[in-house]
């Protein structure tokens, strides 16, 4: 192994120092690889923005729908909203067609009650 690089160093040291190669061969030979260079990162840069778009796209579509079938997030899907803490005068609520006094302290509202009366935080 020692032979062998001892060989190249010595051929090495016989043909001396490169010669600089013509100015214009070199311009062209740098404008043709920067020319390469810049045509494939502009190529990435087109993939990645379709990629970015595609992916802001597929958000906006998923949103849309669950507009549409007016999701609500797990956190309010509760079925009770609150509890009748005071009644003063008389109020009723109906869940489907069954309408019902508000009368008894500790009565659950759900998101399926309907009321004609206004009902107020305290």
């Amino acid at each position: 192994m020692q032979n062998e690089s001892d060989l190249v160093e010595l051929l090495l040291r016989r043909a001396g120092p490169r010669e600089e190669p013509p100015v214009d061969a070199y311009r062209q030979v740098h404008a043709a690889a920067m020319a390469a260079f810049h045509a494939r990162t502009r190529r990435r840069r087109g993939r990645q923005w379709l990629l970015w778009a595609g992916a802001a796209a597929a958000a906006v579509v998923v949103f849309a729908i669950a507009l549409m079938f007016e999701w609500t997030p797990p956190v309010a899907e509760r079925s009770e909203l609150a509890r009748i803490e005071r009644v003063v005068g008389g109020a009723e609520v109906a869940r489907g067609d069954a309408w019902r006094a508000l009368g008894e302290t500790g009565s659950p509202l759900t998101a399926a009650d309907r009321s004609d009366s206004t009902l107020k935080r305290k």
